[in-house]
């Protein structure tokens, strides 16, 4: 748009805080969801361009390809709004289609205590979203220590850095590939941890509003 370089700063998101975790909550959400096979987890709402259509498929041929015998957990709340009960339908059909039936379950809400266990205890997870203008879950994974796969398209390679797999969000089988290359490689997953934890460690909301009181000073000058 011809605004010059030297006029734009750019300050990223923060990251909360983690909850500390609760044996109790932890117990729930294990026999809420079965969740004694290990999973999967996809964080975010049902939207479009969230794609859970593709990745309901993708999971469906690793399960095929790799017997993976665990469940993959979709979360997030559908609000009433006519695209988001729409998106609802299509994820619910790409179920039936695929036969995940009691392999593909939708959690509604999650509470950031019971979201955090979540993120502790699964596998790894998969934000294989078409855009996002940031992509907070893919952090709050790392921060948890957990594996991540994400798209290569939009704010998500910048955000993720070389402590992701990145894939093409539009194939089904690159998504499914990128799952069934982390359940068997250990080393790659313990590279993933570390290199996630410390990048997650880079990102505050302290740290955010530090880049903006200086920036406000900078221009006040």
């Amino acid at each position: 748009v011809g605004v010059p370089a030297s006029k734009i700063k750019v300050i990223p998101n923060g990251l909360r805080k983690p909850l500390e975790p609760r044996a109790a909550v932890e117990a729930k959400l294990k026999e809420r969801f079965q969740l004694g096979a290990g999973f999967i987890l996809y964080v975010g709402g049902i939207h479009e361009r969230k794609n859970v259509v593709r990745l309901i498929h993708a999971f469906s041929k690793l399960v095929d390809t790799c017997g993976f015998p665990g469940k993959l957990l979709v979360t997030g709340s559908v609000s009433g709004a006519p695209y988001q009960v729409k998106m609802k339908k299509l994820c619910d059909a790409a179920v039936r289609e695929t036969g995940m039936e009691g392999r593909v379950e939708f959690t509604g809400f999650i509470a950031d205590e019971e979201l955090d266990s979540l993120m502790r205890r699964a596998l790894f997870v998969v934000y294989p979203s078409l855009y996002e203008g940031f992509g907070i879950p893919v952090l709050e994974a790392m921060r948890a220590g957990t594996p991540v796969i994400t798209s290569n398209l939009a704010a998500m390679p910048e955000v993720a850095g070389d402590a992701a797999i990145l894939v093409n969000p539009y194939r089904v089988d690159e998504i499914a590939m990128a799952m069934s290359k982390l359940l068997g490689d250990d080393e790659l997953r313990r590279e993933l941890t570390r290199k996630g934890v410390e990048r997650a460690s880079s990102y505050s909301w302290e740290r955010t509003a530090e880049q903006y009181l200086d920036l406000y000073k900078a221009l006040c000058s």
